[in-house]
């Protein structure tokens, strides 16, 4: 669930790169950041974690996501911040 709605030039923006840095907390609010690839499926913006990772258990405890992606030159960024639902199995699993 985003808390506001993309723009056109944003996802545009967003489409053109793979590489972002996604935001979790913990269910103690502590921050956790890392750079993830990324891949976009319309407004939906889609990372691979890996069992075991800090990331995923943050995930599981604390839904609430912030991505940036971002360039220096020329200096442009695009943050969502929202909820993250985790995909383990399913059609929509087997579909990504």
């Amino acid at each position: 669930m985003l808390l506001a709605v993309l723009k056109e030039n944003e996802i545009r923006y967003l489409k053109g790169r793979t590489l972002c840095r996604l935001a979790t907390a913990s269910k103690d609010a502590e921050p956790h950041v890392t750079p993830v690839i990324y891949a976009m499926e319309g407004e939906d913006v889609i990372v691979a974690v890996d069992y075991g990772e800090k990331k995923l258990k943050n995930l599981r405890e604390n839904p609430k996501v912030s991505l940036v992606a971002d360039e220096y030159r020329p200096n442009r960024a695009v943050m969502i911040q929202g909820e993250c639902e985790i995909l383990e199995r399913g059609k929509e699993y087997l579909r990504l």
